[in-house]
């Protein structure tokens, strides 16, 4: 048979994938474990049986595939020479083509809408939460959502950005929820052309790992990350993962930290992309480490479903409070009633006497009152001194009468 190829790829414990390819296509695959004749034999006789024509000496031009070969050193001139540029970016500062990048937050985030914009905006060459990207096509490979929702949330967010079903070409799909297919068998068991796609998104890492792998396992996840190096190498394009963070608080943890399972899942990628939670309510902090970019500035941004968006405040992280220590909003509800508290029914009490009676500043004491006020629990009113020109504040319980204070003219 002309035009046969066999690439072997370790998979850990002493095995190879076998892949029988022919005009660039796999024919046939299958896990050997080559030390072993009789797991040869076998390997042999599964393929002979799925592709008729192969030649006797298949057995052999599988040892000599899975033979060790020597690396040789390359002089740094010519390195150079050989590498004049770097990769074009897919998303500019964070992602080149060829790269893998992890897309990292808490399950139910709204990750898997975050990856649909940004399919969206590569395939079309909108701006992606503030970053510049470089059209190209688009590949999804989905396992998670059945075919009719992620149908209808690729259309939703779509709709939501405004594009045009005449823009709509450049977005392809896979769904596999419910095959049971692997990073393993992607290589032979999904038909995707070299060079077609600019960017390739695998949504959730969690069921592309092979049985038995554990997330929590560094040599299994660096297996499958060398793996993805593979796919991205062979379709010529950037590959994102996305991948869910461990359970608790997030904020303490260096950006790397990030991410439920080994180490490895972080430092295997290129890109570490993550979203945590922000200060303010509603709103979170995209957060990146790179590889061949000088690591981006962290951004504020917000969904509102279905679509992410950059917010134009400050990044700041919410922190998880020590333990004892109150909310500003706590402190202020005990100011407050410390004030009420220091009102009696019917009369009406000028600042000054407030601030003595609680011990609070200036500052506060003019903030809670004024907030006491909006609330509609105490009446403001102003008056003179006895003998003076000056006015004062007093207040007032709001539904009591209030008698004459001493020293002040009505």
């Amino acid at each position: 048979m002309t035009g046969m190829d066999l690439k072997t790829t370790p998979i850990g414990d002493g095995r190879h994938l076998i892949e029988l390819m022919f005009g660039g296509s796999v024919k046939a695959a299958v896990p050997c474990r080559a030390e072993d004749p009789a797991d040869v034999a076998r390997a042999c006789d599964t393929i002979k049986a799925q592709v008729p024509g192969i030649p006797e000496d298949l057995s052999s031009r599988i040892l000599e595939a899975c033979r060790p070969r020597g690396i040789e050193p390359m002089p740094i001139d010519e390195l150079i020479q050989h590498n004049p540029s770097l990769r074009d970016p897919v998303i500019d500062g964070i992602l080149r083509r060829g790269e893998t990048c992890n897309i990292i937050a808490a399950s139910k985030t709204g990750k898997s809408f975050l990856a649909g914009g940004l399919a969206w905006s590569v395939a079309t060459g909108r701006d992606w939460l503030s970053h510049a990207v470089t059209q190209s096509r688009v590949l999804v490979i989905d396992n998670e959502l059945h075919p009719e929702t992620l149908a209808h949330r690729l259309d939703q967010i779509a709709f939501s950005m405004q594009i045009e079903n005449s823009e709509r070409d450049g977005l392809d799909v896979i769904n596999l929820r419910g095959q049971g297919i692997t990073i393993d068998g992607v290589g032979f068991e999904l038909n995707i052309p070299e060079d077609e796609y600019g960017l390739v998104i695998v949504d959730a890492l969690y069921r592309w790992l092979p049985e038995g792998c554990s997330e929590n396992d560094n040599a299994q996840m660096m297996r499958v990350y060398n793996r993805v190096d593979e796919l991205a190498k062979g379709w010529g394009a950037a590959v994102a993962i996305v991948h869910h963070s461990s359970k608790g608080d997030q904020s303490e943890k260096a950006l790397t930290d990030v991410g439920a399972g080994a180490g490895s899942i972080a430092r295997a990628a290129d890109t570490h992309l993550v979203i945590r939670a922000h200060e303010q309510s509603g709103l979170h902090v995209l957060e990146a480490v790179t590889r061949s970019f000088k690591s981006p500035e962290p951004v504020s941004i917000q969904f509102d479903w279905p679509l992410w968006s950059a917010i134009a405040c400050p990044a700041v992280l919410k922190t998880r409070k020590a333990a004892g220590v109150k909310s500003q909003a706590d402190n202020d509800a005990d100011g407050m009633q410390a004030i009420l508290e220091a009102i009696p029914d019917g009369k009406s009490i000028p600042k000054r006497k407030l601030r003595t009676a609680t011990g609070m500043g200036d500052s506060r004491l003019s903030r809670l009152l004024a907030l006491i006020v909006k609330d509609g629990k105490l009446n403001r009113r102003s008056a003179r001194k006895k003998g003076s020109r000056q006015k004062v504040e007093l207040y007032s319980r709001v539904g009591t009468d209030v008698g004459t204070d001493v020293g002040i003219d009505q």
